[in-house]
């Protein structure tokens, strides 16, 4: 009672059925926290990221075996001290919509980055948590922080886009209403194509109008090689025949009989000039 417990999940393979491994992690963490972690290049970054944002923990990606010390060192000493805990934001009435939800754990050197999405900003921001077992509370003013022709600002409502539609994607993830998924990814469509952002539902397409080939020229199709990840190895089965020692020993029998050949030749009786005359005479 009174200790935040805290899971490390840490792998270095592809994972698959992630929308199975969502459901379960929604309906057995609870209170718990989950921080992934990746090894190489095969893991799936894409469940790592949204497990770990479920789990109000951190996803690490470590792309080399030379940086895991390092990584999981800083990791273990982030989570060791968690700053402030069961954040919430608070805003006033008004049509305001705000991700990512729910909002992570602050932790010592991170920062707390929420997208807020309204017709106008209000001038102050309540957020609320827990600090060491405490309640905490604090007011953020934003009055005068922004202002509405800053060119600076032109990103901003895709930021908010891209979080809120992960927000959604999660929600879909999670639920197991046909109706309620189909709305999820009618308002993720939606998003994708306002913002111009790549989601599952959409894609940006280029459209090239340079011809690559004449057009009464036939088409060429060749196979392509299905490359792994990089860093990813493959070893022959346990059940393979020893091909290169079977090999070897076909090698040395070969030159082992053509030495004995020739010693057969040096060393075998040739027949005298006489016998053969002999045994063919020349009649006159």
């Amino acid at each position: 009672p009174g200790r935040l417990r805290q899971v490390i999940f840490l792998t270095d393979g592809a994972v698959g059925n992630e929308r199975q491994l969502f459901v379960s992690i929604d309906n057995k963490l609870g209170n718990t926290r989950l921080f992934t972690v990746g090894i190489g290049s095969a893991p799936n970054s894409y469940f790592m990221r949204r497990a770990a944002e479920l789990g109000r923990g951190t996803f690490t990606y470590i792309g080399k075996l030379e940086e895991v010390s390092e990584k999981m060192t800083a990791l273990f000493a982030s989570i060791e001290a968690p700053v402030l805990t069961n954040l919430s934001l608070n805003l006033p009435e008004g049509d305001y919509e705000f991700a990512p939800s729910p909002l992570p754990d602050l932790y010592a050197g991170s920062a707390l980055h929420i997208a807020i999405k309204g017709r106008d900003l209000p001038e102050q921001l309540s957020l609320s948590g827990s600090l060491n077992g405490k309640r905490w509370s604090s007011e953020v003013k934003t009055a005068g922080s922004l202002g509405h022709d800053d060119a600076k600002q032109r990103g901003i409502h895709t930021q908010w886009a891209r979080k809120r539609i992960a927000d959604l994607l999660n929600q879909s993830n999670l639920s197991r209403d046909t109706e309620t998924r189909d709305a999820l990814r009618g308002d993720v469509l939606k998003l994708a194509l306002q913002h111009h952002l790549v989601s599952p539902f959409t894609s940006l397409v280029a459209v090239d109008i340079t011809p690559v080939k004449a057009v009464n020229k036939a088409l060429h199709s060749h196979r392509l090689k299905t490359n792994p990840p990089k860093g990813t190895r493959f070893g022959l089965p346990k059940t393979a025949t020893p091909m290169a020692l079977y090999n070897a020993i076909g090698l040395l029998c070969l030159l082992l009989a053509l030495c004995l050949y020739r010693f057969y030749l040096a060393v075998a009786p040739k027949p005298d000039a006489r016998e053969l005359a002999s045994e063919d005479p020349i009649h006159a």
